[in-house]
């Protein structure tokens, strides 16, 4: 059992007033959802509904979980929502150093295609041909021409840096 798909059982029952207006609520049989609180009690030892044909209550420990459970559901579901939106909608900066030939050729139409995909991430472009240590002058992307010379970085490394980089954007 699942103990997240059990606190949604248990507050649907709660907040509805019936197992079976909260299986349609949560999406599952009204025997499932049964079963759901009936194992959360029996996991907490205790009993957290009174159950007739007709109605059902809260207990008192009921009470105390129920105040808890839509707790910590909502913050589940806030951090659900939020780490999703940071994958679906990017922000930030993006700060990229590149040649100056290379640049002026190549990256216009790029980073105006990039940013019409992702309007919340600001490009901070800047053209230089000198060589820039980007992890101390805090670059996600350096782009250079040429044969890599004695370097720690192979092209391969090179290659999975970038994807990496682009794969979080």
């Amino acid at each position: 059992m699942d103990r997240i798909d059990a606190m949604r059982a248990f507050v649907a029952v709660v907040t509805e007033g019936s197992f079976s207006k909260a299986a349609i609520t949560v999406q599952l049989s009204p025997q499932l959802v049964s079963k759901y609180v009936a194992k959360l009690e029996e996991e907490l030892h205790t009993r957290l509904l009174n159950r007739t044909t007709r109605k059902v209550s809260l207990t008192e420990a009921g009470s105390q979980y129920f105040t808890h459970a839509q707790q910590i559901l909502l913050s589940i579901d806030e951090m659900a929502s939020q780490l999703g939106g940071l994958q679906q909608h990017p922000k930030g900066v993006l700060r990229i150093s590149a040649p100056v030939s290379f640049a002026l050729k190549h990256m216009a139409k790029l980073i105006t295609d990039f940013q019409a995909r992702y309007p919340s991430v600001t490009v901070d472009l800047q053209l230089s041909d000198r060589k820039v240590d980007i992890v101390e002058e805090g670059f996600d992307i350096a782009l250079r021409i040429g044969q890599l010379q004695s370097s720690s970085l192979s092209k391969s490394h090179l290659f999975v840096w970038f994807y990496a980089h682009r794969l979080s954007i």
